[in-house]
């Protein structure tokens, strides 16, 4: 998997997560999962959200989500299907239940001060659920 970086910001991988958005199976338990250790999360945020597949599935289960992506091309996906999107998390409003990310952190260069930030963002009781396909 290529790396997004400013050098090859036009890089999306949008046929990657188009194809990975086919593993429906998967997609659904890693949502159930996320949703194991908390009571009806008011304020969920999907931390490099891509195209937005899971944000789809908590849709499915009466959830919304706020999106955080940096990619355009992704951004524009998202939009389409109605879901909120920002590019940063400074600039939501209200502190998250539940922070849900999948294959994101690993390409990101300094994953540390990204989870701060996470942490920043969550509510008293809140969790940052993470998850990431091996191949």
């Amino acid at each position: 998997m290529i790396k997004q970086t400013k050098e090859n910001s036009e890089y999306s991988g949008l046929q990657e997560l188009l194809n990975l958005e086919e593993i429906k199976n998967y997609n659904s338990s890693i949502v159930k999962e996320s949703l194991k250790n908390i009571v009806s999360p008011k304020n969920v945020i999907d931390f490099g959200a891509g195209i937005g597949t899971l944000s789809m599935i908590f849709r499915e289960f009466s959830i919304k989500t706020q999106c955080i992506e940096i990619d355009k091309v992704n951004k524009e996906y998202l939009i389409k299907r109605n879901l909120p999107v920002f590019d940063s998390l400074s600039k939501l409003k209200d502190s998250a239940d539940l922070i849900f990310s999948s294959n994101v952190l690993e390409h990101i260069e300094d994953d540390l001060s990204v989870l701060k930030e996470l942490k920043k963002k969550l509510s008293h009781d809140g969790i940052v659920f993470y998850t990431y396909l091996q191949k």
